[in-house]
């Protein structure tokens, strides 16, 4: 005789085992996604926080340089904002390493380089304040550019170590995701609503994802390019120049790298503030792309400095002709303020391999041409050779 008391109870018990499990099953997975993304989020916020240090690592180093250069007090309240900056996200920083140590372990070597950077900073402006002109340069300069090299070198360490950190968080995340799906197919089998529910939680997961991506493209951006006029900065010229240098050396093909400071852009600046100085960059800007061409590469190094590399020439009066051009294209005026402006530049320009093989060298090399142009009169170019 059948038992349909227990006939109907056994599938209900079944199902209801099922349904348990496999609500854990989805509710374990949705807690790992959480804590996944919260991770992936540390991640982004790590390394957006490595870049602002970096670049109020620069800022104290801009402010330094250009008061010492200068001696304009304006050039320290850059200086001050720096160092503040610099505090506030290493707090930001040390808060949120606590629970990646082997990243805290090399950001604490980053601090320890941070500090010593600002004491000699700090002692190279109270030198100039206290001993004249171009004074710190003789005790500062030299350590200055080794321990922001060590820098560069660790929070490129810290940033590659992030990056590995977020792979591995988005492999797991995918195969959180993986038990997610398998978790709403078994609830699909038991309960359809249980099912929709977990479908749109899976549909919110592909669009945190997405959003983080967008995030990490961004972020990337910003680090390699001048916030000002969209112009690559001084890490990615360094980057670009070196690479195509490796290139030059492989394939025996010449080209030239040209070092441009603007002529009037003091006064403009000193004029009308730091809102015409930027109106003025960016009509330089401008004006330098409209006069080099598509395979021309430009960046701007900080403040009125640019740098151009040009390749597929056939003489070097063809490069004269392009630093030329980029003269004239500069020689035009400009309104700010209702008042009429007008800017020059000042160009020194070296060639691989003649100038140097290798980018100090030919860094160098244009440096000290573009200081020959201005003292020669200004507005102008000089080649390294000349």
């Amino acid at each position: 005789m059948l038992d349909y008391k227990k006939q109907i109870i056994r599938p209900f018990i079944l199902a209801s085992l099922l349904l348990s499990a496999a609500l854990a099953g989805l509710l374990f997975a949705a807690i790992h996604l959480v804590h996944i993304s919260r991770q992936a989020e540390q991640t982004d916020v790590l390394r957006i926080e490595a870049i602002k240090l970096h670049k109020a690592i620069v800022q104290v180093e801009t402010g330094q340089r250009g008061y010492l250069l200068t001696q304009n007090v304006r050039f320290l309240e850059n200086y001050r904002k720096g160092k503040a900056d610099i505090k506030r996200i290493t707090h930001t920083l040390n808060a949120q390493m606590i629970d990646v140590p082997d990243i805290k372990h090399r950001f604490e070597n980053v601090s320890k380089l941070v500090e010593i950077k600002l004491r000699v900073t700090e002692a190279s402006i109270q030198t100039e304040i206290n001993s004249g002109a171009y004074a710190p340069h003789l005790n500062s300069a030299k350590i200055g550019v080794n321990i922001m090299d060590r820098i560069d070198t660790e929070l490129e360490d810290i940033d590659d170590l992030l990056q590995r950190r977020k792979a591995e968080l988005s492999d797991a995340s995918r195969r959180a995701l993986k038990q997610t799906m398998g978790g709403a197919a078994l609830l699909l089998l038991t309960v359809i609503g249980l099912f929709t529910g977990a479908y749109y939680k899976t549909v919110r997961l592909f669009e945190i994802a997405s959003t983080s991506q967008t995030t990490a493209e961004e972020m990337s951006h910003d680090a390699y390019h001048d916030s000002l006029t969209g112009l690559p900065n001084r890490r990615y010229f360094e980057s670009y120049f070196r690479r195509q240098i490796f290139l030059s050396k492989r394939s025996g093909q010449p080209f030239s790298l040209f070092y441009l400071d603007l002529d009037g852009f003091k006064e403009i600046n000193d004029r009308h503030g730091h809102d015409g100085g930027d109106l003025a960059l960016k009509f330089a800007t401008e004006r330098f792309k409209n006069a080099l061409r598509e395979s021309d590469f430009i960046a701007r190094l900080g403040g009125d400095e640019f740098v151009v590399l040009v390749h597929n020439y056939r003489s070097v009066s063809e490069i004269g002709g392009l630093g030329n051009r980029i003269i004239r294209y500069i020689n035009q005026p400009f309104t700010i303020d209702g008042q009429h402006q007008l800017l020059g530049v000042s160009i020194g320009i070296s060639c691989y391999p003649m100038d140097g093989q290798e980018a100090d060298e030919l860094l160098d090399a244009a440096d000290r041409a573009m200081y020959q142009a201005k003292k020669n009169g200004k507005n102008r170019l000089v080649f390294s050779q000349d």
